[in-house]
């Protein structure tokens, strides 16, 4: 009896262990993920919300998530405009010159940048 309960034991030790190892290879992975695809900020300055339906349209076509979105409106020269501060973050490596081009050239898009984390 007791032969057995240390092989038991020795069993239950090896598939703990097992599942420990698996546990920490995926969480590896998915750190490591984290760390190369950091999320960075964009600010978009437009008058109607299908410029801002537009430009998160464009953000999902690149398979980027948003992670944050916040709008202010502001009065420039007595008219009135809406700021988008948009955090983004990849799914995959992404190519920020062409997605600032495709922003940059929709229509209704007064103003666009990239915000610095610093």
């Amino acid at each position: 009896m007791i032969d057995y309960l240390k092989e038991f034991n020795f069993a239950s030790l090896c598939v703990r262990l097992l599942i420990a190892l698996l546990a920490e290879t995926t969480l590896g992975g998915v750190v490591n993920s984290i760390k190369r695809d950091p999320e960075f900020q964009i600010q978009v300055l437009f008058q109607q919300k299908t410029a801002l339906d537009q430009v998160l349209r464009s953000c999902k076509n690149q398979r980027l998530s948003i992670v944050n979105l916040h709008v202010v409106s502001t009065v420039i020269d007595n008219e009135n405009y809406y700021r988008a501060y948009i955090i983004i973050r990849p799914r995959t490596k992404v190519d920020k010159k062409r997605l600032y081009d495709n922003i940059g050239s929709l229509h209704g898009i007064i103003d666009f940048s990239e915000v610095d984390n610093g």
